[in-house]
């Protein structure tokens, strides 16, 4: 997966700064998505709709819920213990396969993390990103085999062609 942060994000960032958290670090949960793009395949992205209280509802995006964890200063940023941040994470996530809490809430086993530090007199992001992907490509068949055009229709099935 590639991530992508749409410039709109920051934008929104800003203003809740500015107008809501003031000097307040603090920990948001907030939106992104999952979607393939055939110029560049599979991205995960954010954008100024990921503050919304519900997701911004579009075709062929994922939506999953995660963390942002904005600090107030360089240093603060920098000195983050991103290993121990991101084993945290990871425990989460093997906590919800263990109790098998997944089979009711899938999207358990999708979120990410987003730790930033927004530099606003001049307008300067820094960010680190994580989120869960697979370390290599894996395909499972469940079923019979099929044609393509019992699952697609012809346009989804020109658009398929064009990646």
């Amino acid at each position: 997966f590639s991530s992508f942060v749409h410039p709109s994000f920051w934008h929104t960032l800003t203003e809740m700064k500015l107008e809501v958290d003031k000097l307040k670090e603090t920990t948001k949960q907030i939106f992104g998505r999952f979607t393939y793009r055939c110029d560049i395949g599979s991205v995960f992205e954010v954008d100024g709709t990921s503050f919304n209280k519900t997701p911004h509802l579009e075709q062929q995006y994922h939506h999953v819920m995660g963390t942002i964890m904005n600090k107030n200063t360089i240093e603060d940023f920098k000195s983050i213990d991103k290993a121990s941040l991101l084993n945290s994470i990871g425990e989460m996530i093997w906590s919800n396969l263990r109790e098998r809490t997944w089979i009711t809430n899938p999207s358990a086993l999708l979120n990410f993390f987003i730790l930033s530090f927004a530099d606003l007199k001049k307008f300067h992001y820094y960010y680190w990103f994580a989120f869960p992907a697979p370390s290599q490509p894996t395909v499972h068949m469940k079923g019979r085999r099929a044609k393509i055009s019992d699952y697609f229709n012809n346009k989804q099935l020109e658009t398929l062609s064009q990646c």
